[in-house]
């Protein structure tokens, strides 16, 4: 926990003394720790002209992970992080000020899929409970892209709530990139692994893998309506620009609208940022993440409790922040006010 808040803080203290950006009354950097179809939202608001719509110079900016991320918004270098509510209860305990302002993903895009013939082996079938289907993950090797990753912790989270010990009865095993993942997977150096669409899918359509849990679907009930990624500032941001911050909650409620009502249209959008990714791959991943997404911005509180319970049940640490300090729908609620 101390070396996650020192680091933290360290990378503020780093980014706060590069020269700050020129900053427009209508500029919005929206800063996120990776490339990903995780961030669609995002990506049809840009490429569908909706930031502009508001009036706002938006652009996407990629980092090196989710504390670059942050670090960013806080030394100002970008204005909104898209990141999960935990990030911000982190940087609240570490002495920062910053609030999540809207909901983008509210579900967990994480999916577990293992080798169609262990499946066999472990008598089960994707018609088998759910309980059943995880506690056969008992004496498996379970890839993950990286040690400490998202998806390690979910899987470390789902095994521990059905009475699996992750480093006794499960060998979780950190492969790598997507694409090492699936040759992984391919070759069967791996029974199975925990990670996102399309490669979840893929698992499944190409190699005979079975889904023992999705998800993105909110199958898995004890993490259902999850908040995934929020929209975080600075809260003297917010307070100094509230319209600003509305305007920006309502080009991401178009998104949101876009990618639920008119679907062809979203992903054709999303498409010109993954050009060079499989068509078969990209649908799918398309597919499956816009499930994951809700369709408005408005932050129900419950989505946030399940952060900080998560993160203190994986992460083993202690988040005792005020819930009501770390999100609001102020903004969300001036941003219907403005349409």
């Amino acid at each position: 926990m101390r070396r996650t808040l020192a680091f933290l803080a360290a990378m503020v203290a780093l980014l706060a003394t590069s020269p700050l950006a020129a900053q427009s009354s209508n500029r919005v950097i929206v800063s996120q720790g990776t490339d990903s179809l995780i961030f669609l939202a995002g990506y049809v608001a840009k490429a569908k002209g909706y930031f502009a719509e508001e009036g706002l110079e938006g652009d996407v900016r990629i980092f090196r992970g989710g504390v670059q991320a942050l670090a960013a918004v806080m030394s100002k270098d970008a204005d909104v992080y898209l990141g999960p509510p935990s990030t911000a209860m982190k940087a609240i305990k570490a002495g920062q000020d910053v609030t999540v302002f809207g909901n983008v993903m509210d579900q967990i895009p994480t999916n577990i899929v293992i080798q169609g013939s262990v499946a066999k082996a472990k008598g089960i079938t994707k018609d088998s409970p759910m309980e059943e289907r995880i506690k056969a993950l008992k004496g498996l090797t379970i890839g993950v892209n990286a040690a400490g990753s998202a998806p390690e912790q979910v899987l470390q989270y789902t095994l521990r709530a059905a009475g699996l010990d992750p480093e006794k009865d499960v060998k979780i095993a950190p492969v790598g990139s997507t694409a090492a993942l699936i040759g992984s997977f391919e070759q069967k150096r791996i029974d199975g692994f925990a990670f996102s669409s399309p490669a979840s899918d893929m698992a499944v359509e190409r190699f005979g893998g079975l889904m023992v849990v999705n998800y993105a679907q909110g199958e898995y009930e004890p993490l259902r309506g999850f908040l995934y990624l929020g929209l975080i500032a600075r809260t003297p941001w917010l307070n100094e620009n509230p319209d600003r911050a509305a305007r920006t909650v309502r080009a991401f409620g178009k998104a949101l609208k876009l990618i639920h009502q008119k679907p062809d249209e979203a992903r054709a959008a999303v498409r010109t940022f993954f050009k060079d990714m499989e068509e078969k791959a990209f649908n799918q991943g398309f597919a499956a993440n816009a499930a994951a997404l809700p369709d408005n911005p408005r932050i129900d509180r419950h989505s946030v409790e399940l952060n900080r319970e998560f993160a203190q049940t994986v992460e083993k640490i202690q988040l005792d922040v005020d819930i009501d300090r770390v999100f609001t729908n102020r903004f969300v609620d001036l941003a219907a006010k403005g349409r």
